[in-house]
């Protein structure tokens, strides 16, 4: 919890804290010789701990030099004497995870197959997922090996972020007992124009997990982010022709911010363990090039309305992130404020809209405090660059607040409802607003996630591998 390792009974009762901020990364097991094995950072090594407490002993380090970045999702195998996890290596994601397998013994670690967050069955199997999809393998808990070739097992699955979570959508007991949960990380919507008179038309493109909307400054055509076999695409949309395409691009790329020339679009990717932002010529059709590239990760959210500073969040050591503005020109980042989503630079570039939960505005680039402009909550804010109008995301509705600069200060005036969109995605950026004033939105049919249970799931497990090894 909040990287403290805690230990509660299964009946209830008061959680002991074993220790403090030591396990920041994902997944922890508990082993039969009483102690407890863990992630101890997103780009660290597994440690072993006491499960009442002491002295930590580092178990492994990731190696550099063969791209390994952090050990994630330990799980003891029978005996105690070995753990299964995930190498996190640099790459696109986890579709370039790697199983692998230490042995407390001699203390040394070696990499069995593709994949990530696996499971040991008593069957003498490891369920393990990849690429949006959970696969089953024959495996020798005492010789420590792969016996046999994977065989597509589960795929109702929601899918593992392919940057890496702490929450997970499967857990497997090794007697067999099977939990998941349903649906996908990120379901599927469609596009639709909406107009402040409630006319809603939708666009003749097929539902697909899209997200980040981004419009063009001349609002003809979208950029939007999809999650496909468990990496994130970039996909233009040409809104006059109701045409798409991806972009072809190495890694997993998202998180858009268009330039105000409207042929460069900046996107964060994923292709080397970490996120950087990189940026493309569309018009030059010319490949992405490196825009910002370190060992922490870097999101793009918005330009100045000139075009000459790049406003984004960086990661920092401790877990959070701060907001800062880049000069394309050169110079040093400015640090803005920390911790902060769906930052957006208004049309004069005085001020900076920003919220999830809430939208606030604050002064760019000078100081000032912030001043709350939603009355009831709303987040993802968009400026109007036609009149002065700040439109953010109330549940379904799309709310428009008016607003005035006086002597320097930020005054919020009326609030309404713009119009109500049935089915509006209600997490990121879902909506943007055209030149002419119409709306485009991300709109689909969300069911509520459930969580399915199946018992003695390791017998159909080894059925469907037999049945594979037979033809």
């Amino acid at each position: 919890r909040d990287g403290d390792l805690l230990r509660v009974p299964t009946a209830g009762g008061e959680a002991l804290l074993i220790a403090e901020n030591a396990a920041q990364g994902p997944g922890a097991t508990w082993g039969p010789r009483g102690s407890i094995v863990y992630s101890t950072a997103w780009l660290g090594g597994l440690a072993e701990m006491p499960a009442d407490g002491g002295a930590a002993r580092q178990l492994t380090t990731p190696d550099a030099a063969q791209g390994e970045r952090g050990h994630w999702w330990p799980q003891f195998l029978p005996g105690g004497r070995a753990v299964l996890f995930t190498v996190w290596r640099a790459g696109s994601g986890l579709n370039d995870a790697r199983l692998a397998v230490l042995d407390l013994d001699s203390g040394r670690y070696r990499t069995l197959l593709p994949g990530s967050n696996a499971f040991y069955l008593r069957s003498g199997h490891l369920v393990y997922y990849r690429a949006g999809i959970h696969y089953a393998v024959p495996f020798d808990a005492d010789s420590l090996e792969v016996r046999g070739e994977p065989v597509r097992v589960l795929d109702e699955v929601r899918e593992l972020a392919p940057q890496g979570t702490r929450d997970t959508s499967l857990a497997l007991s090794p007697a067999g007992t099977l939990a998941f949960v349903t649906g996908h990380l990120m379901p599927e919507s469609t596009f639709v124009w909406a107009t402040a008179d409630g006319e809603v038309e939708a666009l003749p493109l097929p539902p697909r997990s899209y997200q980040d909307l981004r419009l063009s400054p001349d609002g003809r055509r979208a950029g939007v982010a999809t999650l496909e076999a468990g990496r994130y695409v970039v996909r233009l949309v040409d809104l006059e022709r109701g045409v798409e395409q991806a972009l072809q691009m190495t890694g997993s790329n998202w998180d858009l911010a268009w330039h105000p020339d409207g042929e460069r679009l900046a996107f964060s990717s994923m292709r080397k363990g970490d996120f950087d932002v990189y940026w493309r010529d569309l018009a030059a059709g010319t490949p992405e090039e490196p825009l910002l590239d370190s060992e922490t990760d870097e999101w793009p959210e918005d330009f100045s309305p000139d075009g000459s500073r790049l406003v984004y969040a960086e990661s920092m050591p401790d877990g959070q992130y701060e907001v800062r503005a880049l000069e394309l020109g050169g110079g040093k980042p400015q640090t803005l404020f920390p911790e902060q989503e769906n930052v957006a630079v208004s049309p004069d570039g005085r001020w900076l809209a920003y919220g999830e939960g809430q939208t606030s505005v604050r002064p760019f680039g000078r100081p000032g405090a912030a001043v709350q402009v939603s009355r009831r909550g709303g987040g993802a804010p968009v400026w109007s660059r036609t009149e002065p109008l700040l439109l953010y995301r109330r549940g379904s509705e799309i709310v428009a607040s008016s607003y005035r600069e006086e002597q320097g200060r930020f005054l919020v005036g009326e609030e309404r409802v713009l119009v109500d969109v049935p089915g509006l995605r209600r997490y990121g950026r879902t909506f943007d607003l055209a030149p002419d004033g119409r709306i485009l939105a991300l709109v689909g049919d969300y069911p509520a996630a459930e969580i399915h249970v199946a018992l003695g799931w390791d017998r159909e497990v080894a059925r469907l591998l037999d049945g594979a090894a037979a033809r």
